[in-house]
């Protein structure tokens, strides 16, 4: 196994191990799907900030997943990241997860 291989699946073996769930399904980081890619950092953000309140499935309607991925930037700014966490840096890992029908 390659050494950027096995650093992932290290990252994965200790999300696991501090209590985030992962699918079965999931072996490596190329396995993530958009859906569990948001859960897992809901999942974290709710772990680290005891006050937050993140729900951890992706809803099914665009302008929910937009509110939610806007919630979860908030929240990961109140952590104390200073860099740019708009709801755009969320989303754009989702975006092939719905698409916003313009009429």
């Amino acid at each position: 196994m390659e050494e950027s291989e096995s650093r992932k699946q290290t990252l994965l073996s200790s999300l696991e191990s501090a209590g985030i769930w992962i699918p079965d399904n999931v072996t490596s980081i190329g396995d993530l799907s958009p859906e569990t890619f948001v859960s897992i950092c809901a999942q974290c953000v709710n772990l680290i900030d005891q006050t937050a309140s993140l729900p951890t499935t992706l809803p099914d309607a665009a302008i929910d997943k937009l509110k939610m991925c806007a919630d979860m930037g908030l929240a990961i700014k109140r952590l104390g990241f200073i860099g740019d966490m708009s709801y755009i840096k969320v989303i754009k890992p989702i975006t092939n997860c719905f698409v916003i029908k313009v009429m």
